[in-house]
This record gives C-alpha cells, structure tokens and sequence, in this order.
C-alpha cells in the first residue's frame, strides 16, 4: 500500500511540501526508515500511538501504519511487546540484523569502492527454493552486489562475516558457491564496463540520482531555518529516498565508475544535509520517543550502539572519498 503526498493536507513548511510533492512513500518502507534511523538506536521499544504521530507527520494514515506493522512483525522485522493496554514494537532479531546491514551502506563514508581488483563471486544453485533465492537476491543485491548473470553475484569488497550471516539467515549456506578472483590488469576492461550496464542499469540510477540532487539540494541552503520538527521531516525523507535509490546501485571500484557520476555527488550531498539536520531533530526524536517510552523495567529490548554517523553529525566531520 502506498500514498502520494497532497500539500493540502499539511501546513508545512514550503520546503518540506516541496521536498515531499511527488514522492510515493510505501508504508512498510518508510516505517523501516524510521526504525532504522531514529527509533532502533534508542534502545527502546516505541509505542504504537508514537509511531502513528511520527508516520502521520509523513502523510501515512494511522489505518495504513496499523497494517504496514502487521506486515513487518509478519515477515520477522518487528516483535511486539504490551505494557498495560499499550502495544510496543521493536526490531525483531532478523530485523535488526538487516537494519545493521543497511546502516553499513547508508552511513557509510565512502561512495564507491576502492580500485581493488579482488572480486567475490558468488553461485546459487537452482536447488535453492524459488521464495528463498528471491529473498537471498534481494539481501544480496541491498548489500551491494551486482547481479552479473542469472543467479551470479559480484562484489569487490565485500565483508566476508556479512556475508556468511546473509546465507545463514536465508538458510543459504549449503547452496551458494563462494569464489575470489582478481582482475587481469593486461586484459582489456571493456567487457567490465558493459557488464556494469548491464547488471545496474546505469543511465537509470544516474537519472534517480540526479532527481535526488534537485529535490533536496536547495535544503542544505534552507536548513538553518528548520525548526526542531521540520529539521526530523525533512531529515526522514532524505535518508528514505537516499536508501530508496541505494538499494539498487551495486558497488563497484573507481575504474568502473566516472568522475562525474550522479551516485558520488548524492554521496556529497547527504552526508553534508544529514548532518546539518542532525542536532535539531534529535532534540524532536528525544521528546518524541522519550514522552510515551515504555518503562525500562517492561522493555526487553537489547542494547544497541547508534549509527556512526551520529557521532561524526557535525557538518564537515565526515571525510569523503
């Protein structure tokens, strides 16, 4: 289930209409931003009622969350706890796994990948059940590989420990070949650069890339004025589309890439936004989630360490590479 932003339902900011005008925000999805990046790394499980009010602000109908919830505890992201006649929710074991997962690629201060010329390739056997290798790809593919051919998957640096908790989680362990291979620097890289086009569709995440870059650019200059609300709206939206286009971009080393590619300047462009929203909406998530928190004694939730970038938030603190 999804929904289209109307700017007559809100009166937001005009920058937070114009940065929401247009954006198809799926309930599972934008609800799994919200626990990737602002609830998760609290430590506590949040309130339904709570999370209905953060969504709402978004354009989600509480009907919609209500189900999108369902749906999540459904396919193992969340597990639910009650206190009283209130319900609370958090990452279930899987989720957080997948969440930490994500919080690599997203924070992560590098936009592509070192010019190495190590490679993982990895074989799915046909004997993996059809739900299970649609799963497997989909976790492949977010934890950027490229799918180079039917069932083939190529990274060129991929964490050997993530990988191995991909396949056990999936149940994958026994079906999937796991090879190295270095690159032939003698060779022509041709038949490289068209296998890049067609694993990844360039020209297209080029094109949502360079929307991206249009659609929240004009905030870095706007993003002072934000009040403490306005700075976790637009902060939200920003982390959703950014892991919305991620999702589909494998990584690939320098000499795969151009100089000028979209991905490294929306790269840029989100640490640096990110950044300057960080202080002002922690100030609205703290009140937000601490105001209706479950208390400590009732909560079962485990530890979690919040994302890096948090403790390098200030503008400028990241390097880019």
């Amino acid at each position: 289930m999804a929904l289209r932003w109307s700017p007559l339902e809100s009166s937001a900011s005009p920058l937070v209409t114009a940065l929401r005008h247009g954006l198809q925000l799926k309930g599972n999805s934008l609800l799994m931003t919200l626990f990737g990046d602002a609830i998760a790394p609290r430590n506590q499980p949040v309130w339904l009622g709570t999370l209905i009010q953060l969504a709402g602000q978004l354009g989600l109908s509480s009907r919609l969350v209500r189900t999108s919830v369902y749906r999540l505890m459904a396919d193992d992201w969340l597990v639910a706890s009650r206190e009283g006649r209130r319900s609370y929710y958090r990452l279930s074991a899987s989720g957080a796994r997948r969440v930490e997962h994500a919080r690599r690629r997203i924070y992560s201060q590098r936009a592509v990948a070192s010019d190495t010329p190590h490679w993982t390739l990895l074989m799915v056997s046909s004997a993996l059940r059809a739900s299970a290798r649609q799963q497997l790809q989909r976790e492949l593919l977010w934890n950027g590989y490229g799918e180079i051919a039917d069932g083939v998957y190529a990274h060129t640096e991929a964490d050997p420990a993530s990988l191995q908790d991909i396949l056990l989680a999936n149940q994958a362990t026994h079906h999937v070949c796991v090879l190295q291979a270095q690159g032939d620097r003698s060779m022509a890289t041709r038949p490289l650069h068209a296998l890049r086009n067609d694993c990844c569709c360039v020209q297209r995440l080029e094109l949502a890339w360079q929307r991206f870059i249009e659609r929240f650019a004009p905030a870095q200059a706007a993003a002072s004025g934000l009040c403490e609300h306005e700075a976790f709206l637009v902060r939200t939206l920003l982390v959703h589309e950014y892991r919305r286009i991620l999702q589909r971009q494998p990584i690939l080393p320098h000499a795969l890439e151009s100089p000028d590619m979209a991905h490294r300047q929306a790269h840029q462009l989100f640490v640096q936004l990110y950044g300057q929203l960080h202080t002002r909406s922690e100030r609205f998530l703290d009140h937000a989630l601490t105001s209706a928190a479950m208390p400590v004694q009732a909560s079962a939730a485990p530890a979690r360490t919040r994302p890096a970038l948090r403790r390098l938030s200030p503008p400028g603190a990241l390097a880019l590479h």
